[in-house]
């Protein structure tokens, strides 16, 4: 069976077991929950995902380097997709 290591309400490990006899404190881990998840005693907890803003710009100045070459080419539904996708990456920034 899987089995969570729980150390100061959070998972951080998952083993497999025979039993959760195996050592203190295992948590059964066949309904859920993962590294990284927060444990309250009853349920776990995903935390939400980390969104990292160097990573959005990154991808916006990738983004905007394909769309010289469409701008140049006049593709205007390639130009409307960029715009698109861009308002996108932007709103994740907020």
């Amino acid at each position: 069976m899987r089995a969570h290591i729980v150390k100061d309400g959070k998972v951080v490990n998952t083993i497999e077991v025979e039993s959760l006899d195996l050592m203190p404190g295992l948590i059964s881990g066949e309904n859920g929950g993962g590294i990284g998840d927060s444990w309250d005693g009853k349920k776990f907890i995903t935390p939400p995902p980390v969104i990292d803003p160097a990573v959005i710009r990154a991808e916006m100045a990738a983004a905007d380097l394909k769309i010289i070459r469409a701008l140049i080419e006049g593709d205007k539904a390639r130009i409307a997709a960029h715009a698109a996708e861009q308002a996108q990456r932007r709103a994740k920034l907020k």
